[in-house]
Order: structure tokens, then C-alpha cells, then sequence
């Protein structure tokens, strides 16, 4: 809990959880740091909104709510307005039918609307009103070919319905990374667009790869119940994400 983030604070008390904030203070995985309410991107453009799709993990709910979580940072990171997938049925949520909804979007598990009233840098739409802003408008292109293309039967609402098509047109009109695999890559924003901050990213890695910081970490091993700091010195903070 925090009196910072009175929106999005975490507070069981409305769902028979302990009213106690030392006590709901055991259940919170991450730490509220208030700077981060201020961070924007250096990358977020006041000329052109740029904007992140992404498709939800076809895994069950854990996987799906952490792989939310991921594109959340990336978006918050990269300056880009996260777009949030319709409604679909998630993967083992769909017992029950007769007695409730069975097709959900992220909006319905986290508020992101408060969150994005909390943090200055993060913004969030849904797919409707980005197809309606720029799809139907006529600007998204394809990428490889630079005609225009509006959406599969020019529909914005896709809530519940089959997926694939707009899938499809999403990865046409959208710039996909090249070469990424999470199995060898790994994500980083430098505190500036300057490309000197880049290269500086660049050389840390380099240097850790080539055991400059000591050995590249194992992550059983150097970090099991020893988490690095979230606001450690880069190298640190990046010498636990390649120990895995």
C-alpha cells in the first residue's frame, strides 16, 4: 500500500483481506518507489504517439498476467501507448458459463485506467479506439510495402470474436523486432535517446560477457533469495537479467 498511489494502492480491507496495511504489506512482490509515478520515457515523442500491440500468452492465468506485466514496463519504458487486446476467453477462465462472463480483457483484472492517471509517462487505450484513431483513418501501412491498410472488414470492435484476422494485420502494420529471441536477447532502455547512452548500454553488456564484473551469474545459484535492488547500478541490475 501506498499513500502515494491512492488510485492503484493495493487494498484488500473490500475483499474480507486484513485492513492492516503492515499486514497487506506481507502480499505486495514489488516496492513502491514514487519517482517512478514521474518517469517518462525518453523516448516518448509529443509530436506522434507511437503505440505497443501485443497478443496475450495462450498459457494459463499466471502466464498470462506476468507476460501483461512485461509489456506494461516496455510500454511505461519505451514511451509508447500500450494498446490492450479485446475481450477473448482466456485459457481456464471460462467455467461456469451460464453464471458469469467468460470473455475478458486486462481491464477487467488490473486498472490500468488508474494507473495510467498515476503515472505521467504511461498512457493506455484500447484496441477499438486505436483502430478507430488510426486504423480506419487510414494510418497504419503496411510495412514492407507502404500501402495503406485499414482493418479486416474495416470493424474496430473485435470484443469476442475470432482473433486471427486482426492478428494478422496488426503484425502487417506493426514493426516486429528482428532476430529477437528471449533465450539470447534481453531488453534495455538507456536514460536518454542520445545514441552515446546506447553504445554505453552496449559496453556494459560486453564487458559483462567478457567476465569484466567476474562471472557471468547463475541464477540459482548468485540470486535465489537475494534479489538485486531495483535501483542497483546498472551492471548489477543487468548481470542478474543474463544469469537468468
Amino acid at each position: 500500500p501506498s499513500s502515494s498511489h491512492p488510485i492503484a494502492g493495493l487494498d484488500c480491507s473490500p475483499h474480507g483481506g486484513p485492513a492492516d496495511s503492515n499486514d497487506a504489506a506481507e502480499m505486495v512482490f514489488w516496492e513502491d518507489i514514487p519517482t517512478d509515478s514521474k518517469y517518462k520515457s525518453p523516448f516518448l515523442r509529443d509530436d506522434r504517439p507511437q503505440y505497443l500491440t501485443f497478443e496475450p500468452d495462450h498459457g494459463g492465468w499466471n502466464n498470462i498476467r506476468m507476460a501483461m506485466e512485461t509489456v506494461l514496463v516496455m510500454a511505461h519504458a519505451m514511451g509508447r501507448i500500450l494498446v490492450l487486446p479485446p475481450e477473448k476467453k482466456m485459457y481456464l477462465l471460462g467455467k461456469d458459463a451460464g453464471k458469469h462472463k467468460t470473455e475478458f480483457t486486462f481491464n477487467d483484472f488490473f486498472h490500468l485506467d488508474s494507473i495510467a492517471v498515476e503515472h505521467e509517462g504511461f498512457n493506455v487505450i484500447t484496441t477499438e479506439e486505436f483502430l478507430k484513431r488510426e486504423g480506419v483513418t487510414g494510418n497504419l501501412k503496411n510495412i514492407k510495402t507502404g500501402e495503406i491498410l485499414k482493418p479486416p472488414g474495416n470493424a474496430v470492435d473485435w470484443n469476442g470474436k475470432e482473433l486471427a484476422p486482426l492478428e494478422r494485420y496488426l503484425r502487417t502494420v506493426g514493426v516486429l523486432p528482428q532476430g529477437w529471441n528471449p533465450d539470447e536477447c534481453v531488453c534495455a532502455v538507456p536514460t536518454s535517446s542520445d545514441p552515446k547512452h546506447v553504445a554505453e548500454l552496449q559496453e556494459i553488456f560486453d564487458d559483462i560477457m567478457q567476465g569484466k564484473y567476474g562471472p557471468v551469474p547463475d541464477n540459482d545459484k548468485d540470486y535465489d533469495g537475494k534479489p538485486t535492488p531495483v535501483d542497483a547500478p546498472v551492471a548489477d541490475r543487468l548481470r542478474e537479467m543474463l544469469g537468468g
